[in-house]
């Protein structure tokens, strides 16, 4: 009689331990999800595609255009304008900053001195204006900020490059410049 009796107390611990050992047991799946950006949004420097780089014609002035310390001349038409297109910029970001270096006129944080060479124009130089603020040339020792649409991920930032007079009397010649700009993001 034992026998019958051990039998079905030795199966009904058996199938208490196999219940509680899968009570203690949790299984799943877990799915990473996400996706890789570009960390820079793409950038169209005057309609010139497949370069960052962009030549800009300031046009062509006489002497006479100039007749004292300050003048600013051009800028006017597509002389001068710089426009830059941003899209495709990276999801999230709301501001681009653009910072402005180049070679400047001694004493000077906002005039671009004259690519020199033995034709180069005299007692000139080269400013840039925000095209949405012509009062005040763009500081180079000052970061520029921007807003990027967030619902199109694009932005668009317009420079107007104008020359101005160092003197009362300005020489003439080849009256080139450049700068060099970053743009950064957040």
């Amino acid at each position: 009689m034992k026998s019958y009796f051990l039998k079905p107390v030795i199966c009904v611990a058996l199938l208490a331990a196999g219940v509680a050992h899968a009570q203690s047991t949790n299984t799943g799946k877990v799915y990473m999800k996400g996706k890789i950006i570009a960390s820079t949004c793409e950038v169209l420097v005057n309609g010139q595609p497949g370069t960052k780089d962009a030549t800009v014609s300031m046009g062509t002035y006489g002497v006479a255009d100039f007749t004292k310390t300050g003048d600013l001349v051009g800028g006017a038409g597509m002389d001068g304008q710089v426009k830059f297109e941003l899209s495709n910029c990276p999801e999230g970001k709301s501001q681009a900053k653009m910072r402005i270096q180049a070679t400047t006129v001694s004493g000077s944080s906002n005039t671009i001195q004259l690519d020199s060479g033995s034709n180069t124009a005299g007692n000139v130089g080269i400013q840039l204006f925000r095209k949405t603020d012509m009062s005040k040339p763009v500081n180079f020792e000052l970061v520029q900020n921007y807003p990027i649409d967030t619902s199109t991920n694009k932005a668009t930032i317009e420079l107007v490059g104008k020359y101005v007079s160092l003197a009362d009397t300005v020489t003439p010649g080849d009256a080139n410049g450049n700068f060099n700009y970053t743009i950064s993001y957040n």
